[in-house]
């Protein structure tokens, strides 16, 4: 029986987010959702601006478009999510006529092994049992002998994978009795010569050296990477298709197939928003406390960047924004696992391209450990970074991949224009210290703890005031911070804020000198700001503490903390309750802001 196989799954996942080859820069133009204003760009001839920058070369959407039913798979070039979870593409596979094709894979017995030649998701163990294991599949007793080339159709035997060391070849003699195991890498090395690699770098055929045991060998078992539907191998003699059949084929399971249905749920209710191509509209996906820690089993976020990805890229969302507190380092750990815990966030936001993420920091993004005080008393959260450290950690990578970032020197806080809808981003960093450090590794003082006297700082009220919110006409501003009202200096920032709103002037009038700079007029301006979008407190809330500017908190998105998220459902993995985001809406005309909820909690309307 034949050994066949569609795709690859490993590969799978690159070639879901290389789009590229899916879709041209035309991609808010076709699709689902925000009809009129693409109608609109495709007369006008231009795309978005997040699109604008992009090569063919480079991504230009960040997910499977999702759809509800197989029969709304209609572009063959795409790749499309269904409510069941899974992707779905259109695969040409290969038949390849009986000369070529080696007939037979086969059990001890000599009979067909497993009925067709092949067996999913198992491999075989260097103790020779056979295994469940995700994304490979197992061959049954290939004859072969020294010098043999053995020819594969698809890049299912590939040395790049993640988990080529412990995918096992198996040799045997006559007997079918194994004479010698070795891992797919250590094979490659020693008991093959690789005859041919195809031109995308996957190897397509080898050659079987002398080995010390060449006289015993003849058969080979291996474990290959994917499925073994599809899958063409041969012996000795090149593969060559005659023929091939064409459907849409299910790959590889993308996101629980509950969220399929929440997706759906979600996208219908955004989609009841009055939109006309009048309108003034912005979108973003609002995340705030993931608070990722690999070491607390209730942080339910691995779904989070493919689920955002969908709902992004089905309602032409072009933002991921987060409020801070993106990890957590409980007292235990220390300030250089930062970094790494910060690129296990990144990681999770995958597939959405990082220029297209937003984010500040919290009061865990930096404060770690513990110490004790001149007094004797244990203080937690007296390690921290210091601002410059902060820069490089949290948003090193976000200056990098999205150029259109403005900073300040300090570099913890940033604004970013979107010339398509006229908005403007303000990322401010509500837990900002003057701390640099010292030799004992922690603040000596707690006032120069961000995590236990959070603050704005002079210089970045200042900044705020003068220029973050010295905007172009027709732009409005939307604010993320990780929570305002817990800053030592929030009556400045609620000034500033409320002079903005009311076109007035303010002057600080602080007892610390260094605020008495701040001295701004906002009498004639035409922008306004918008909201300011926060998160800390682990609730869902609006409130009027900034005046005419709604206060907006989100619940926790990751960690499920019952004692400290009072609206919190409970969080269960692989549901639809496992995290909480809002797919927030602004309709700017009618002055409306629609936070549809992804995950636990419910939907919210909040006027302005």
């Amino acid at each position: 029986m034949p050994i066949i196989h569609t795709k690859k799954k490993a590969r799978k996942m690159r070639k879901v987010n290389r789009l590229s080859c899916f879709l041209t820069l035309f991609m808010l133009i076709t699709g689902n959702g925000y009809a009129p204003e693409r109608l609109e760009l495709q007369q006008a001839n231009v795309v978005a601006p997040w699109a604008l920058e992009k090569s063919l070369e480079e991504d230009v959407t960040i997910g499977p478009t999702f759809v509800e039913s197989i029969e709304d798979c209609v572009d063959t070039a795409k790749s499309y999510l269904l409510p069941d979870g899974y992707v779905y593409e259109y695969v040409h596979t290969p038949i390849y006529s009986t000369v070529n094709q080696l007939s037979f894979s086969t059990n001890a017995d000599g009979s067909i092994f497993n009925g067709c030649g092949y067996q999913d998701n198992v491999r075989i163990r260097s103790v020779l049992e056979l295994e469940y294991f995700d994304n490979s599949f197992v061959t049954g007793f290939i004859p072969v002998t020294e010098n043999d080339v053995i020819y594969f159709n698809s890049d299912c035997f590939d040395p790049e994978y993640e988990y080529a060391h412990i995918l096992h070849t198996v040799f045997y003699n006559e007997a079918k009795e194994s004479i010698s195991s070795s891992g797919l890498q250590w094979a490659l090395n020693t008991a093959f010569d690789i005859v041919e690699r195809h031109p995308d770098g996957y190897i397509s055929a080898v050659k079987v050296k002398a080995l010390p045991f060449a006289d015993e060998l003849s058969y080979i078992r291996f474990t290959l990477v994917g499925s073994g539907k599809g899958q063409g191998i041969s012996l000795n003699e090149p593969l060559e298709a005659i023929a091939y059949e064409s459907d849409w084929v299910k790959s590889e399971k993308y996101i629980p197939a509950s969220w399929g249905e929440e997706i759906s749920n979600v996208l219908k209710k955004v989609d009841t928003i009055p939109v006309t191509k009048e309108s003034r509209m912005t979108k973003f996906v609002l995340a705030s406390d993931i608070h990722l820690n690999p070491n607390d089993t209730r942080s339910y976020t691995e779904n989070m960047g493919k689920v955002s990805a969908a709902v992004m890229d089905a309602y032409d969302v072009p933002f991921f924004v987060s409020a801070g507190d993106n990890t957590t380092q409980s007292a235990g750990y220390k300030t250089s696992d930062f970094a790494i815990n910060m690129q296990q966030v990144l990681e999770q936001l995958n597939p959405i391209p990082q220029k297209r993420i937003l984010s500040t920091v919290g009061n865990h993004d930096g404060a770690t450990g513990f110490a004790y005080d001149r007094m004797g008393d244990l203080v937690y959260y007296r390690f921290q970074l210091t601002n410059q450290q902060r820069s490089a950690v949290f948003f090193d990578w976000q200056r990098e991949t999205n150029k259109d970032k403005k900073f300040n020197s300090d570099g913890t806080y940033y604004y970013l224009d979107d010339p398509y809808t006229k908005t403007r981003y303000i990322m401010l960093n509500s837990f900002w210290s003057s701390w640099s450090g010292n030799e004992f590794g922690f603040v000596d003082r707690l006032e120069d703890s961000f995590f236990h006297s959070p603050r704005f700082g002079a210089r970045q009220l200042t900044w705020f005031a003068e220029e973050a919110l010295d905007m172009p006409s027709g732009y409005d501003a939307v604010i993320i911070t990780h929570y305002a009202p817990s800053a030592q200096d929030f009556e400045v920032f609620q000034g500033i804020v409320n002079a903005y709103s009311t076109k007035s002037r303010y002057q600080a009038n602080e007892e610390d000198l260094q605020y008495n700079n701040i001295s701004v007029n906002y009498e004639t301006i035409d922008n306004e700001i918008i909201a300011v979008f926060q998160g800390h407190i682990h609730t869902n809330s609006s409130s009027s503490v900034l005046g005419n500017v709604p206060s907006i908190t989100i619940s926790t998105t990751g960690a499920y903390w019952d004692v400290r998220d009072q609206d919190a459902e409970e969080r269960v993995r692989d549901t639809a309750t496992e995290f909480a985001m809002d797919v927030v809406t602004i309709d700017r005309d009618n002055r409306i802001i629609y936070c549809a909820r992804l995950g636990a909690g419910k939907h919210r309307r909040i006027k302005y």
